[in-house]
């Protein structure tokens, strides 16, 4: 990886890892839907005017339904479950438990594209799920039973970008712009009937306003075009390993922002994840010795 690269992907890890923080601090007054909404359309508002800079049409030769799954699986659904985890967790341990995102994705697309399931794949599960239970149960800190369930959401929605990344390695001749434009813009419609069912918030501050900006255009629409240039230039493998950095990241500015306790159980779990993932994405491979 040449040292351009490298740059780029500490500066994706950094906005990815900050998206934790600015969700928390949304999330305190927007419920998980009008997050969600808000966030989606800023981010698919954005890649409309780069679009239109670039002149980047959208492309609808297989019509919109690779967008519409897209946007549900890797938008909607993730979304809302992170927006719903961030009321009861630290952006520290939302951020840690969303590197199982590639752990799930590699589970997901052995079934998928019946690829087998190596020993090292198995014991990376096997240490990825004993580094999820040091994170959530050895310290009060991090996570307690009244926050479970929000522990359950954040991993349920690394499940979903998982779900949604093996779906789109079956999608053929669309470009990483179209899919990143036209799926937010897909998310975006897709999120207006829950809005219609889910309370306004009464109102909203300046801070909040200002976080959710950030989080639609900055952590959502930049993030995407910094991360699909990453793939195109260096390869799916090294724009991967962003997943690894993120909890650094996440952790980082729960500390320095939000002034967020963290704790040995923090630390070994964080590590017992992405050591877990790397090797059930095959990312780190055993050798016979």
């Amino acid at each position: 990886m040449s040292s351009h690269h490298f740059l780029l992907l500490i500066t994706l890890a950094a906005i990815w890892g900050s998206s934790f923080m600015f969700i928390r601090i949304s999330a305190q007054e927007l419920n998980a839907v009008w997050l969600t909404e808000g966030r989606v359309a800023l981010a698919a508002l954005f890649l409309f005017a780069v679009a239109i800079i670039l002149k980047k049409k959208l492309d609808l030769r297989q019509g919109i339904t690779p967008y519409l799954v897209i946007g549900l699986l890797n938008c909607v659904l993730p979304f809302i479950l992170i927006g719903y985890a961030a009321q009861g967790l630290t952006a520290s341990s939302m951020s840690i438990l969303n590197a199982t995102a590639p752990t799930w994705g590699a589970i997901i697309a052995a079934f998928w594209f019946r690829e087998g399931m190596s020993f090292g794949r198995i014991l990376g599960l096997l240490i990825g799920f004993i580094g999820v239970g040091v994170l959530l149960g050895l310290h009060s800190t991090s996570v307690t039973a009244a926050s479970l369930p929000h522990a359950a959401a954040q991993i349920g929605g690394a499940f979903f970008y998982g779900l949604s990344t093996t779906y789109a390695r079956s999608i053929e001749k669309l470009d990483s712009f179209s899919i990143s434009h036209g799926s937010l813009w897909a998310a975006a419609a897709l999120t207006v009937p829950l809005l219609l069912v889910t309370p306004m918030p009464h109102s909203v501050s300046v801070e909040t306003s200002l976080s959710l900006l950030i989080l639609g255009v900055v952590c959502s629409g930049v993030a995407y075009l910094l991360y699909f240039k990453l793939v195109m230039e260096a390869g799916g493998s090294a724009a991967l390993s962003v997943a690894y950095l993120i909890p650094l990241f996440g952790t980082l500015w729960g500390v320095v922002f939000l002034d967020e306790i963290i704790g040995w159980h923090t630390v070994l779990g964080g590590c017992l994840i992405v050591l877990g993932t790397m090797l059930t994405t095959n990312t780190l491979k055993l050798r016979a010795i």
